[in-house]
């Protein structure tokens, strides 16, 4: 009995352990079988993206999956309106696990944006949860990011971050070998390098990462191919392989809600400063408003002082002027007056100049006096015949 309970201990240690090695090889993405990588895919609906998923697991063009994943309606459109996932293997090569994550890639109408893409990041973070690989799907021809895909690629960057560029590969689907479609490339002077750089400077500027992501040209279209155009497709599929095995640690798509809630806050302070850059903006205008009154009114009552202090001072000098006038005038007086009082002439009549004026002088005041005498008996007031005669002694 003793050596029965001991058995049935082993065993189950040992299927403790197992389930506990297993366990761990999965968490790892180690398999018995070897690695077993992940890959997350995005794009614009372009000829070969619906594909793409399907030719990677080595798959038929229009094979259809059981619940629509990985399907497409006349290579224009796809079917499936939500991410879904089925694992497979590389170009139906047994020895080659992988998971492909295949996202929607249709026209949608602009109100049904922000479900698909909260429905995107629900399935990242809750069933997903990681990815070795998030690949981008890219036209050839049309060297810019549309709409949607931009808006896409803008909300995975904000909720996990810049380390989602070390996990990203840039894919042109739409990549064909054939004589023609290199012509009509040469044309347009369309190289894989100009691609690459041109892609890769289109979204560094747009979501402000350094690094040089590696791209891949694959011809996942519908339609015949010859033996050579299949080659260069192995050697493109085994480059992009050889990738993803290099990707060896996951992605963790994970801290969305932490992520969200720091974007709201951003939006809410950036609103605020918004605010605040405004009412400052209108405190700025309305200062300057001000400043301006206030020295149109200051020059104003500058000129003001200053003619009123030019009329202050013309008048002061006229004043001065005529105060020098009348003091001249005043000597003048004076001094002919003393000049006549003692002037002497000779009696005999000389001709001196001097005294004639002075015989005529005392002739005026003699007359003076006697019209003084004939003015008083007429009436006249002291003021008044003082005024007559200094008028008759002016003249």
């Amino acid at each position: 009995l003793h050596c029965v309970k001991s058995s049935k201990m082993n065993i189950l240690l040992v299927l403790l352990c197992i389930s506990v090695v297993y366990g761990n090889l999965l968490e790892t993405d180690w398999t018995l079988e070897g690695f077993h990588p992940r890959v997350v895919i995005i794009g614009d609906p372009t000829p070969g993206r619906f594909e793409l998923s399907s030719v990677l697991l080595g798959r038929e063009h229009k094979i259809i999956k059981h619940d629509g994943c990985f399907s497409s309606m006349n290579g224009l459109e796809s079917t499936n309106r939500q991410t879904c996932m089925d694992k497979g293997y590389w170009l139906g090569n047994l020895k080659q696990k992988i998971t492909i994550i295949d996202t929607p890639a249709f026209r949608i109408k602009l109100r049904e944006e922000q479900l698909i893409t909260e429905d995107l990041i629900d399935v990242l973070t809750e069933e997903i949860r990681y990815a070795h690989v998030i690949v981008i799907a890219l036209q050839q021809r049309r060297i810019e990011l549309s709409y949607m895909l931009r808006k896409m690629i803008s909300f995975l960057h904000r909720v996990f971050g810049k380390k989602i560029w070390d996990h990203v590969i840039l894919v042109a689907p739409d990549w064909q070998y054939s004589t023609h479609a290199k012509m009509v490339r040469g044309y347009g002077l369309l190289t894989e390098e100009s691609w690459k750089a041109d892609y890769n400077k289109e979204l560094q500027n747009n979501f402000d990462f350094s690094t040089d992501l590696p791209s891949i040209f694959l011809d996942c279209t519908e339609g015949n191919k010859t033996q050579n155009e299949n080659e260069i497709f192995k050697m493109h599929a085994q480059e992009l392989l050889d990738l993803i095995n290099n990707k060896t640690y996951r992605f963790e798509f994970k801290d969305s809600e932490k992520a969200l809630a720091e974007v709201d806050s951003m939006n809410n302070r950036i609103n605020i400063l918004i605010q605040s850059n405004k009412e400052r903006q209108d405190l700025v205008t309305n200062l300057t408003e001000q400043a301006e009154k206030q020295t149109q009114y200051f020059r104003i009552t500058e000129f003001t002082l200053i003619l009123s202090g030019g009329s202050i001072i013309l008048g002061i000098i006229l004043a001065l002027i005529m105060i020098c006038i009348g003091m001249l005038k005043k000597k003048r007086s004076e001094a002919f007056e003393i000049n006549s009082m003692h002037c002497t002439c000779d009696p005999e009549g000389a001709q001196d100049i001097s005294c004639q004026v002075c015989s005529e002088v005392r002739e005026i005041k003699e007359e003076n006096e006697t019209l003084r005498e004939s003015l008083a008996l007429c009436g006249y007031s002291n003021e008044e015949i003082e005024m007559i005669q200094r008028i008759m002694t002016e003249n």
